[in-house]
């Protein structure tokens, strides 16, 4: 006996291994492998993109949640019953008979079975494959057959017109049990509850027959009117009860009265335009107004006028024949005290609960007659027969069963097995794994592992633990005039953020290509690239020193506009008329302060830069951005290492053993940015020529400024003149008066 292959496990750089399930003795290991080595053992239903047929029947306890004991069972029960377990890696619904294990107690029938439903589709003996449809469509048209082994028995099913009208009667009354046609129809338990319901029905009915002899009945006290008088007393009798009740209250307490009354709040509430809302109002009001001493004037002010027939049709046809109520000189009876109404019921008692307990639960068709003859004829016994004769046909129904699962089983087992051991659609390219989604078209680039969401806080929770960037899209889709809308998540893994912010707008390709509406409605941020976490401080810096300029430019700009309206207001006459050419002279009042300011700013720089050394200036201006750049983009590093699939698959309820860490190949193939088709032309805009100008200018200006930076400070900062030397010492004025003249006289 040759010894049998190692486990072969994919090895992943991070330290990650994973069994790797290529091939049908690949999937014979899962039953070997320990729990812990599976990268998942749980996953929730609505997260896996199959069949849900398939899902249904591997999540054999219905709890929503497929685990891997599950996982494993079913692949127990597709084994056993094929006779070569590789079909389980063909990965097809199309089911070959002579695969099928004849010799398993369900093999044997199953190929019988195909067989038969070969021959009812006309194909050729020796093809002696079903596919997954023909399966179906076999099941769909057994369904509606009699008999199809689920002991349902409906009227379309039943032949006989008397038989289909019982049918109809069993379901009225016991709602009967869905068929796998998809109509209700009867079981053999819901013709056995009518059988006793309609027996029920005769021995009630048997009570109100006349006794032997001359004896009075006492269900009929007033003969062939007591059923009438009856329904007319059983339907006055809670209000009247109610009534009394509430005269013992106002008997009781005097102030009864008015909160018994309606409020003024109530009426102001009620719509006196509309008759509907009128008539709920009368029907929850009293008979009458509460009376101490328990009357009721027929004949009065305040009677309710929904009952008011009602109570004068009891004082007339009633009250005159019940012995204690009828008056004395004959009549009708205009007051309506509570001793008539005992008297009443005291004769009427009887009948009232009799019919109180008519036996429930039984169609409008079925009186006492009907129920007399489906109990004297065969007509149950025939349906109950049909019933069990459906029931033993469910042998068969059940291979129906077992062919469809297996072909479900053929396609989808060693895909299921895959995303939960190993999931190698993550790893290898051009595959898909069963929880993404589908594909989401946003902001220029191609994002392709997607997952559903149901509820984003609680998803948002634990994806706050991760370092994935990651938008939370609602999808929206018209289908047969009705909108739907769901949500995913969407990992954001190369490139940079770019344009993505909360509103963005794209498109959504579901798995089966149908295009959805998509809008980000929330987003979690973390590092997308490195990159972008290398400029990260950058940004941020810009950011904050364009919001510092424009908030200090627009304090400047207040402060001097409130300045100048207060010096004009200060040195312009209120009264006097302003000189013509004014607004030319503020003008250039104005442009001269500009002016000086600018220059007094560009002095002081100037100044600044001319006591240090340009040199030392570039040099620990470029240290200082390599070591933020560096620094930054080492933790950016750092936390794009920490980047975990894994953490996204537990925000959506899977149960997850192994960390999945995101690795390049994986980023730039989850977010992809599509290059240009082959063969296009790109025509570029000449603004090189334009930056390069710019830069020249400025180069140009910087080298002015620092040429002529002492100029410009003695410009603006001129030198202190020197101060004047004192004149020498003389004679007194007389000294100072010129000479005359020679010759003067």
């Amino acid at each position: 006996m040759s010894a049998r292959a190692p486990f072969v496990f994919r090895g992943d750089p991070r330290g990650l291994r994973q069994l790797r399930i290529a091939t049908a003795d690949d999937l014979d290991r899962i039953h070997e492998l320990e729990e812990a080595r599976w990268s998942a053992t749980s996953a929730p239903v609505g997260q896996l993109a199959c069949d849900p047929r398939f899902l249904a029947l591997v999540d054999d306890d219905g709890n929503g949640r497929i685990r891997l004991r599950e996982v494993q069972a079913a692949h127990r029960w597709a084994r056993e019953r094929l006779r070569d377990p590789a079909c389980l890696a063909t990965a097809t619904d199309t089911l070959r008979l002579d695969d099928v294990h004849p010799e398993h107690a369900d093999g044997k029938a199953m190929r019988a079975l195909g067989e038969r439903l070969l021959r009812e589709l006309g194909k050729p003996a020796a093809t002696r494959t079903l596919a997954l449809a023909e399966i179906r469509a076999f099941r769909d048209s057994y369904a509606k057959r009699l008999p199809n082994g689920d002991g349902v028995v409906t009227a379309a099913q039943a032949t006989d017109p008397d038989l289909a009208a019982l049918c109809r009667e069993v379901v009225e009354a016991t709602d009967g049990a869905p068929d796998l046609s998809g109509e209700a129809g009867a079981r053999a338990q819901d013709v056995a509850t009518l059988r006793a319901r309609m027996e029920a029905l005769l021995a009630w009915t048997a009570e109100d027959e006349a006794p032997a002899g001359d004896a009075p009945n006492p269900l009929e006290p007033l003969g062939a009117d007591t059923a009438a008088a009856a329904a007319l007393v059983a339907g006055l009798r809670p209000r009247l009860e109610l009534h009394w009740a509430r005269c013992d209250l106002v008997a009781h307490e005097q102030g009864a009265a008015a909160r018994l009354a309606a409020t003024p709040e109530a009426l102001a509430a009620l719509d006196v335009r509309d008759p509907a809302a009128i008539r709920t109002f009368l029907e929850e009001a009293p008979l009458a107004p509460p009376d101490p001493q328990g009357r009721i004037d027929l004949e009065g002010p305040g009677l309710n006028p929904l009952h008011a027939d009602a109570l004068r049709r009891l004082a007339r046809e009633v009250l005159p024949r019940v012995p204690g109520a009828a008056p004395e000189g004959g009549g009708p009876v205009r007051v309506l005290e509570r001793r008539h109404w005992q008297a009443v019921l005291g004769l009427l008692g009887p009948r009232l609960d009799w019919e109180a307990r008519r036996p429930q639960g039984l169609p409008g068709s079925v009186d006492a007659a009907r129920a007399r003859a489906l109990l004297a004829g065969d007509l149950l016994g025939r349906l109950e027969a049909l019933c069990a004769q459906d029931g033993q046909a469910s042998h068969e129904l059940q291979q129906v069963g077992n062919l469809e699962q297996l072909a479900l089983y053929q396609r989808w087992l060693m895909e299921l097995a895959n995303n939960f051991v190993s999931f190698p659609a993550l790893f290898e390219p051009g595959q898909r794994a069963l929880f993404q989604a589908g594909r989401l078209v946003l902001d220029g680039r191609d994002l392709a592992f997607t997952v559903n969401v149901d509820d984003r806080g609680g998803h948002k929770k634990v994806m706050s633990t991760s370092s994935l960037f990651v938008v939370y899209v609602e999808l929206t889709r018209k289908e047969g005039g009705a909108e739907r809308k769901r949500e995913v998540a969407a990992a954001v893994t190369a490139g940079t953020r770019g344009g993505i912010e909360v509103g963005k707008r794209g498109v959504f390709y579901d798995r089966d290509g149908k295009e959805w509406d998509a809008q980000i409605v929330d987003l979690h941020a973390a590092p997308i690239s490195l990159l972008e976490a290398v400029f990260a401080p950058f940004t941020r810096l810009k950011a904050l020193v364009g919001e510092k300029v424009e908030k200090l430019t627009s304090g400047a700009l207040e402060g001097v506009e409130q300045k100048a309206s207060g010096a004009v207001a200060t040195a312009a006459p209120p009264a006097a008329p302003a000189p013509a050419g004014g607004g030319f002279r503020d003008v250039l009042v104005g442009g001269g302060i500009a002016f000086a300011a600018l220059g007094s700013t560009l002095a002081f720089i100037v100044k600044t830069l001319s006591d240090i050394d340009p040199k030392q200036v570039g040099l620990m201006l470029l240290l200082t951005v390599a070591f933020v750049a560096l620094l930054s983009g080492f933790l950016g590093w750092l936390k794009l290492r920490r980047r975990d699939l894994s953490t996204v698959l537990e925000a959506s309820a899977w149960a997850m053993n192994a960390r999945m860490f995101l690795t390049r190949p994986q980023s730039v193939r989850f977010t992809r940015r599509p290059p240009l088709p082959a063969g296009s032309k790109v025509l570029r805009r000449r603004t090189w020529a334009a930056l390069l100008w710019l830069l020249v200018a400025l180069g140009g200006a910087g080298a002015a400024a620092w040429r002529w930076r002492a100029d410009l400070e003695a410009l603006v900062n001129p030198p202190a003149p020197a101060p004047a030397e004192p004149a020498p010492a003389g004679p007194g004025p007389e000294a100072a008066a010129p000479e005359a003249a020679p010759g003067g006289g």
